[in-house]
């Protein structure tokens, strides 16, 4: 059993009581309406790729692979033509980076067909596996392209940032949507310099609360919490922004008042019926999370409204 603090409370009741008092909020004003999540950061104008081309040999791909590999970078944000598979790539003395996926190539390949003395050479299509010179280990990604609109600037809040850094995850910061890969154990975020200011927050808290709710999301799979269903996802979801919105209160980022969380859980809950979701098991989510974040830090922070 749990012993209690100074205090006389139970450890961990102030997370129970925080995420209860969120939660009574975020639903009230979801009942009074919410207007829908504004982009909290600039869209991505994707790239035009011109051509794709084979690294090893030079020659650009023809056809279908042409269409295929151009569409794929342009997806992807890849800025540079060159492909190759991952064994042609380390015979040019490079290595894909770990984790990078590989993407389908056609390979056409000719088979020896019939009985002795009537062999005849049949074409066959086949795929490979190729990765483009932006998924190499030598590959600096930038943060953001020429094409994007110029960065916004907001002064970065060092007792937040020290509190992510205590947890140990890795963050990377570019042209991505903003994930939790579970392949490569990192955080993949639009960089701080896209957000953008909405009806709802500011640019910096638009990024912070982004930023939160990955980091919730991180540490329910640290601990092997988050079922792989679509409910599983939905629970997770709505765990993570419930995170964002306690850790936004505990560093005075004035989100939960202007009803951002509200506006993102409430356009989750708006595709479900009410019994089609567990609150409490989002509660219960919830807290184990924050307490898997607080436990990593060199300060206690369970009990106190605010950090030190």
């Amino acid at each position: 059993m749990n012993k209690p603090n100074s205090t006389g409370r139970q450890p961990g009741t102030a997370i129970t009581d925080e995420i209860e008092t969120i939660v009574i909020v975020i639903d009230n004003q979801i009942k009074k309406g919410v207007s829908p999540l504004d982009e909290t950061y600039t869209n991505f104008n994707k790239p035009f790729i011109r051509f794709a081309r084979h690294a090893s040999s030079g020659k650009l791909y023809q056809g279908t692979n042409h269409l295929l590999l151009t569409k794929i970078a342009s997806n992807n944000f890849y800025m540079l033509e060159d492909w190759a598979s991952a064994k042609e790539w380390q015979t040019l003395g490079e290595t894909v980076r770990a984790g990078e996926k590989p993407h389908l190539a056609l390979q056409r390949q000719y088979r020896s067909t019939g009985s002795t003395g009537t062999f005849k050479t049949v074409p066959m299509m086949t795929t490979v596996e190729v990765f483009n010179r932006c998924q190499l280990s030598s590959y600096q990604r930038p943060e953001y392209f020429p094409w994007q609109i110029p960065p916004t600037t907001f002064e970065r809040l060092a007792i937040i940032d020290t509190f992510v850094e205590n947890t140990k995850a890795v963050f990377e910061y570019g042209e991505f949507c903003p994930n939790y890969s579970t392949r490569i154990d990192t955080i993949r975020m639009p960089s701080a310099a896209m957000f953008i200011d909405t009806e709802q927050a500011s640019s910096r808290e638009n990024f912070y609360a982004m930023q939160f709710q990955q980091l919730a999301k991180w540490a329910m799979y640290q601990l092997r919490l988050v079922q792989q269903t679509t409910m599983g996802n939905v629970h997770a979801n709505i765990a993570a922004e419930l995170c964002a919105a306690l850790l936004c209160e505990r560093f005075h980022l004035n989100t939960l008042d202007t009803a951002r969380h509200a506006a993102f859980i409430g356009e989750i809950t708006s595709t479900l019926n009410e019994n089609e979701f567990d609150v409490t098991q989002c509660k219960i989510l919830a807290e184990s999370a924050m307490r898997h974040l607080y436990s990593m830090q060199p300060f206690d922070c369970s009990y106190s409204v605010d950090f030190p």
